[in-house]
């Protein structure tokens, strides 16, 4: 439950850097490394409000946004990583008759996002969570380390890989993993703090 909680932590912060109007200029100039698409931008930023809820209601339209985003831009990874991550949820809570089906789907999207662009960071996380949902954390950790050889400054990666190591009962590697991810980005939410302080409990 922790390691699903974490994603909710990790999703982009672009909206508390922002202010709340910004022009047309600035969100371009942020989503330029994702798509050209202004609109189907938009769309996703909506998307990941939504699903900082972590309710059913919430996530159906999170995963409506993403796919109206990808139809603008089909070439749009980080759309297709979200999108994945909405029927991860559906898989891990039990939001659909057919688990199996909505993790195949997760996992057929983390790889097509991670097949767009694998130089987006995001694609190498989703591939990363999608794997634990499928019991693979051994695979998730793969994941997670080819994203820290490419982007060092990675916080995200870095406190994921804590927390598998904690749930895979490897608590005395989880302490230097999430200091790591803290000061990479002192902002980080409660659940960074959460993984390490049960590292050390369990050490």
């Amino acid at each position: 439950a922790d390691l699903f909680a974490l994603q909710d932590e990790l999703v982009p912060r672009l909206l508390k850097i922002l202010p709340a109007k910004v022009s047309e200029a600035e969100l371009r100039r942020v989503a330029h490394h994702h798509t050209p698409n202004l609109q189907a931008y938009e769309l996703y930023q909506r998307g990941q409000m939504a699903l900082l809820t972590r309710q059913r209601e919430d996530n159906d339209e999170a995963r409506k946004l993403f796919q109206r985003a990808i139809e603008l831009d089909p070439g749009f990874a980080v759309a297709y990583a979200a999108l994945a991550q909405t029927h991860a949820a559906d898989h891990r809570n039990q939001w659909t008759s057919d688990a199996q089906a909505a993790l195949a789907r997760a996992w057929e999207l983390a790889r097509t996002a991670h097949q767009l662009n694998p130089d987006v960071r995001e694609t190498y996380w989703v591939l990363a969570f999608v794997h634990l949902e499928r019991g693979e954390p051994r695979l998730a950790l793969d994941q997670l380390e080819a994203a820290v050889r490419l982007y060092p400054s990675y916080a995200d990666a870095y406190a994921l890989m804590g927390g598998i190591h904690a749930y895979l009962g490897e608590p005395a590697q989880t302490p230097p993993l999430l200091r790591t991810a803290i000061r990479l980005n002192p902002d980080a939410g409660h659940l960074y703090y959460l993984i390490l302080g049960r590292a050390y409990f369990a050490l």
